[in-house]
C-alpha cells in the first residue's frame, strides 16, 4: 500500500504508471543469486472518493475500493493498473453498497469511473 498525500488525485495514474515501470524495468537478484524478472498490477482510488460526500465512505471503503482495482487489474493480464475514481453523479451510499459487493458493478451502473494503464505488451 502506498499513500501519496499532499498530491493531486489526477495525478494518481501518473504515479501508478511510474511504480509499474520500476518493477518491471529491473531484474531482482535473489539470495542464491538467481535472477528474477517481476510485474506488477497496480490499484488505487483517492480518499475522500466522493467530494460531495466525503464522510459516508470511510479510508478503509477506500482502501478496499483501491484492492479490488488492484484484482481487476491481475485479472486484466497482470503488469497494469486500474484506478477508480467517482463521478459527477456518483451516490456515495450507493458506492457503499457496492463496495460491499461487487466493485465492477459500480463501474457498470456508471457509479464510479475505471482508469486503466496498460500493460508493458500494449493491451
Amino acid at each position: 500500500m502506498l499513500v501519496a498525500r499532499a498530491t493531486n488525485r489526477s495525478d494518481a495514474g501518473v504515479i501508478a504508471e511510474r511504480l509499474r515501470t520500476a518493477v518491471s524495468g529491473r531484474d531482482f537478484i535473489l539470495e542464491n543469486g538467481q535472477t528474477v524478472h517481476l510485474t506488477c498490477s497496480i490499484g488505487f482510488a483517492s480518499f475522500p472518493f466522493v467530494m460531495h460526500d466525503p464522510r459516508t465512505l470511510t479510508w478503509s471503503h477506500v482502501a478496499d475500493l483501491a484492492e479490488q482495482a488492484m484484482l481487476m487489474a491481475k485479472d486484466d493480464g497482470r503488469n497494469s493498473w486500474i484506478g477508480l475514481y467517482a463521478t459527477n453523479t456518483t451516490d456515495a451510499n450507493e458506492v457503499l453498497q457496492f463496495v460491499m459487493r461487487d466493485c465492477q458493478m459500480a463501474v457498470q451502473v456508471g457509479q464510479v469511473q475505471m482508469v486503466k494503464g496498460l500493460t508493458a505488451s500494449g493491451r
